[in-house]
Parts: structure tokens; sequence; C-alpha cells
């Protein structure tokens, strides 16, 4: 049995050498076999774990309305589909365009929030937070980009830590109604 086969993650594939050595993973493999994995309501899961750096494929479509701030650079390779990348630049909301077969590198604590469409795929390459670096989530005020909430938490294990980030700023209807200018932003989109 091949060694990709017996693992129990493709990070357990690539790591476990045989008598040949280690083995490369067949990516787009693994997106074929695992379409679920890439659906809503994360829609992304992490096949690579492994000393400074996590890869996870993501899928669309995806209705996030928070902007995600990380303390490290983040790699996009856009393998299906267009992404449209919002970032806050300059205070103001702008998005960066990524068509199929696309790069692009995100600095540090750019905030910034991927909008798939249906059957997109995507790759990110982002460093393990360590040492007690946190990811911030934050929500800006559809009308006047005014910081609405925010919430700032160690993330390890995407699946496991983003839903309850998510639950807190959702679980308070409070938390969508800016403190500036009144405007209540739309509460928890609909799942797929």
């Amino acid at each position: 049995m091949a060694q990709a086969q017996a693992a129990a993650s493709p990070a357990d594939a690539q790591c476990t050498a045989g008598a040949a050595g280690p083995t490369a993973f067949n990516l787009m493999k693994w997106i074929a076999e695992n379409p679920d994995k890439l659906k809503p309501p994360l829609g992304a899961k992490t096949v690579f774990r492994e000393d400074d750096f996590m890869v996870t494929v993501v899928g669309g479509p995806n209705a996030r309305t928070d902007y995600h701030v990380n303390p490290t650079e983040e790699f996009f390779f856009q393998i299906k589909g267009d992404v449209a990348i919002g970032i806050q630049h300059d205070g103001k909301p702008y998005d960066v365009h990524l068509p199929e077969g696309s790069i692009y590198l995100l600095p540090a604590n750019v905030p910034h929030a991927p909008r798939r469409g249906p059957n997109t795929v995507g790759l990110i390459v982002e460093r393990i937070r360590k040492n007690g670096m946190t990811d911030t989530h934050r929500w800006y005020c559809e009308q006047c980009n005014n910081v609405l909430f925010e919430k700032t938490v160690q993330i390890e294990i995407l699946e496991r830590d983003m839903p309850p980030v998510f639950e807190a700023y959702y679980g308070d209807p409070d938390n969508q109604k800016c403190k500036a200018c009144g405007h209540v932003n739309p509460g928890r989109p609909k799942r797929g």
C-alpha cells in the first residue's frame, strides 16, 4: 500500500519515510477525493502542519463578514476559480482580485477577508503561531468602516479554534450595531 493511502493525514504521508525515503503528496488527487472537506461551514482543511508552516486547502462558497488579522504573512495560490481578497487599505476596504492560477503574498497584520464563490479551491501557506502569537478577527461597519467587534485568540487548529470566534460575534446582536453611525450589519450569513 502506498504511503499516502496508509497515512492518517497528508502530513503523515509526506513525513512517513519508507525504505525509499520521504514521498511527495498529490494535492490535486486529495482535492478530487475530498470535496466534502472544502464546503461550508468552515470550507477549509489543513493538510500539512510541520515545523514553521501550515498549508491549508480552502474551498467555496464562503460568506465571511469578518476580517482576519494574521501576525505573519499569508501566501495565497488560487487553484480553481477566482477569489476576491478584501483587505483594509489606507483605512478603506479594497479588493485584491486573484484569478485562477494566480498567487498573492499578503503582508503581516493586514486585515483581510477572502470571499470565495462556489466551486473554488485555493491553497494558503502561513506560519504556525508560536510563543503565544495570536490572530484577530475583526468586523467593520458596512456603512462607515468603523470597527464593530474584534476577538483575539490563539489559533492552533483552524477547524476547532475558529468557530467559537464567529459565535462570539453572531451570538450577540449588539455586536452588529455600529456605535459611530448606528448602521446594523446583517447577522449570521446563511450557510451553503
